[in-house]
């Protein structure tokens, strides 16, 4: 950045994103979508494939679906052949009923507590996550008013601080990869989320500049591991009918989140009020945690449910 300007920081770190579309064309297909879809033969190599990477024997036995379909495979060319004769507008109102029907059992009452307190975590692990950060780029940067807090003399020590809280991810994501099948998804976000309390508490004090970034970079490490574990949780715990509604409608009501912390991370500690950040950021911290704790089922173990009527919550 300052070197070069944004611009090229944008194009370089734009590049990682080509690889989608390398790895796309070779990553194989969902067995579940090539069956639902009529294309048995398909679904059965991916199986075959992954049972082989696997070490598993395969056993011969004939793919069931728990939905009734009476389209034949035949028929799948000779539908898709028909489908652009539809109008836009049936188009559209067919694609809003499906939304709103997969809304309607998200909040039904067999997955609304669970709704609930996924839409909570993804809201504060989100604020959280990216307020920790800029409270660290703005302390380094020298635009609060509380200039003992800055740690570096150096012009370029923000993307410094930003470089080092960044590494701080990395052993909280290999925190979560090796507990979250020892612990259980629930210990680990609970866990680490407590820790991201105790982290903050500090902060409700004066603090020299090192200290200060170094218990924001460890809440932020263990932000990251909790929210790691998140994302396992949330693809675990909903029926795979609208498993993807649910996890994209989380992912939304997360985005606010993002929106809003800048408002209220940055604002606070320009105008030196690091200690009510501190509270806010603790206080939303810790109902998390309570939240995690209170997920009505441990997904560890358990097989994945299809359908809402399968899902006892």
């Amino acid at each position: 950045m300052p070197r070069l300007g944004w611009r090229w920081l944008l194009a370089i770190s734009s590049v990682p994103s080509l690889l989608v579309l390398l790895f796309s064309n070779i990553a194989p297909e969902s067995p579940r979508y090539l069956f639902m879809k009529g294309r048995s033969n398909e679904a059965l190599k991916v199986l075959e494939k992954i049972a082989l990477i696997n070490g598993k024997q395969l056993h011969s036995r004939i793919l069931v679906s728990n939905r009734q379909r009476l389209q034949l495979p035949e028929e799948e060319n000779f539908l898709s052949q028909e489908t652009p004769l539809l109008s836009s507008t049936e188009n559209e109102i067919t694609t809003i009923r499906g939304w709103l029907k997969s809304l309607c059992q998200l909040l039904s009452l067999d997955l609304l507590r669970t709704t609930l307190l996924v839409w909570i975590l993804n809201f504060v692990y989100t604020f959280s996550y990216y307020g920790l950060q800029l409270m660290i780029s703005t302390l380094s940067s020298g635009q609060s008013d509380c200039p003992s807090l800055g740690i570096f003399s150096k012009n370029d020590s923000l993307y410094v601080n930003v470089f080092i809280s960044g590494l701080a991810e990395i052993p909280g994501d290999v925190a979560s990869m090796v507990l979250v099948d020892r612990l259980g998804r629930k210990l680990c976000m609970v866990i680490p989320t407590m820790l991201a309390v105790v982290t903050i508490v500090p902060l409700l004090f004066h603090q020299t500049g090192f200290v200060t970034i170094a218990l924001l970079v460890s809440s932020r490490m263990f932000i990251k591991a909790a929210f790691a574990t998140y994302y396992v949780y949330v693809k675990e715990v909903y029926p795979t009918s609208v498993r993807a509604s649910g996890v994209g409608l989380a992912i939304s009501v997360g985005r606010i989140g993002g929106m809003v912390c800048p408002l209220i991370a940055v604002g606070l500690v320009r105008g030196c009020h690091q200690t009510l950040a501190g509270i806010m950021f603790g206080i939303l911290i810790f109902i998390s945690g309570i939240c995690a704790s209170c997920f009505p089922i441990e997904t560890k173990g358990k097989g994945l449910k299809d359908i809402v009527s399968d899902t006892i919550i």
